[in-house]
């Protein structure tokens, strides 16, 4: 077989793409397993129902309740941490490059859930079929620990 130095022989073309396609799926399982990892650990399920104080954010989520949405499988489907999902619906920017990274991820979130991130911004999203959430606890009310 002669080739012209500029391209690949086609049977070396396709086994590039079979492995490219298998590292792609080793990558994916692998952040699925992280995040499956993480999900548990930090306990988010106690947190599924629960209202922030961002209002994107809660847009998020109330659309991740309301369709039945697994968190671990939305993150790992918009390539983030299960960690920057929650930081998405908290309004956190702390897991973020920039706030530009951050709302490539959002956009995508919404992307992946049927929605469009610039409507629940400038605020013309209809969210009259969502689920409400919760109010989160005042902590300020919480009992205190004595130390005497």
């Amino acid at each position: 077989m002669k080739e012209d130095g500029n391209h690949l022989p086609k049977a070396l073309e396709q086994q590039d793409s079979t492995l490219r396609s298998v590292l792609q799926m080793h990558a994916t399982r692998g952040l699925a397993s992280g995040n499956r990892i993480s999900y548990d650990f930090h306990g988010y399920e106690n947190q599924q129902t629960i209202a922030s104080s961002d209002p994107h954010g809660n847009i998020l989520r109330r659309m991740r309740v309301t369709y039945g949405i697994d968190p671990v499988a939305l993150a790992t489907l918009a390539c983030i941490s299960v960690n920057q999902l929650y930081a998405l619906d908290n309004g956190d920017l702390s897991l973020f490059h920039s706030v530009t990274s951050r709302n490539i991820a959002a956009r995508r979130v919404a992307q992946l859930m049927g929605s469009d991130w610039d409507q629940i911004v400038d605020e013309s999203f209809d969210c009259s079929n969502l689920v409400p959430l919760g109010v989160p606890p005042d902590t300020a009310t919480e009992p205190k620990i004595n130390t005497e």
